[in-house]
């Protein structure tokens, strides 16, 4: 089992990692920003080198709020973090094209188990809001459905990570599948109420790096809603789903917190 983000393996992971393939797999870059995403850095990085610096991803869901894993970010304080937030090239001596902002307080998921990796959410409060737009947030109806996820992640287990945003093309599983594929594995269990799981359409998968990430419904990178964040998955393009928390959990932390807005119906997909 992979917590998808640098440096993070668990007794259970190596063991899994071990008998996974380093072949390398492409990563299609976007080539540009795109609305909401956002890179989770440590505060003590350097402008020019933001590459090394950047651990996990995030997506912006309104102005003054970064929503990423709770596993991103639960042995760290504010202080110590940054977001930037419609970032593309963290590359090393590179002009960083995004917005650099300070974070002003963390909430996890009131429901997150670090065990099981239930309602693996994080609420990044900003110290100021973004100039830039957010992404919508919508309910997933269940059903199988493209989707992309995007983030700064590894091609392969104990491969380079990408310094380009990258874009990699999944298809959602309905909860049944997630639930038989991931069954007998050495790794956590599928959990539908805050999981859903997606299989890769191409060579890429989402893998070490790439947590926090938003998953977008659909393939419009631009304008598609956000629906969940990359979570934890068996090793990177091994035969396996990669699980994603679903945001749709966010309803009722929303309300006990105070916090405006609400996901949105996503009638395409269906009603769930």
């Amino acid at each position: 089992m992979i917590l998808r983000r640098n440096g993070l393996l668990t007794a259970i992971a190596l063991a899994v990692i071990l008998m996974a393939s380093d072949v390398s797999r492409e990563r299609a870059d976007v080539g540009h920003a795109l609305r909401g995403v956002t890179a989770i850095i440590d505060a003590s990085g350097l402008e020019a080198s933001i590459f090394n610096s950047q651990f996990c991803g995030g997506v912006l869901v309104d102005p003054n709020v970064v929503v990423t894993a709770a596993h991103c970010v639960r042995n760290r304080s504010a202080a110590s973090i940054h977001v930037v937030v419609g970032a593309d090239n963290l590359c090393l001596g590179s002009r960083i094209d995004g917005e650099r902002i300070a974070v002003a307080s963390i909430s996890t998921h009131p429901q997150y188990d670090d065990t099981t990796g239930a309602y693996d959410l994080a609420r990044l409060t900003l110290a100021q809001p973004s100039w830039h737009p957010p992404r919508e947030v919508h309910r997933w109806g269940g059903d199988e459905a493209n989707a992309v996820a995007l983030g700064w992640g590894r091609a392969s287990v104990g491969g380079v990570p990408s310094c380009r945003l990258s874009a990699i093309p999944l298809t959602i599983q309905p909860d049944e599948a997630c639930a038989s594929q991931l069954a007998n594995t050495p790794a956590r269990s599928f959990e539908a109420r805050s999981m859903l799981c997606a299989e890769p359409r191409g060579d890429s998968d989402t893998c070490v790096g790439d947590s926090g990430g938003p998953l977008i419904l659909g393939d419009d990178l631009e304008r598609g809603p956000v629906i969940g964040i990359t979570s934890w998955g068996i090793g990177c393009g091994q035969g396996y789903p990669g699980v994603y928390s679903r945001l749709d959990t966010m309803d009722d932390w929303r309300a006990a917190a105070g916090w405006e807005g609400r996901v949105r119906e996503e009638p395409t997909v269906g009603d769930q």
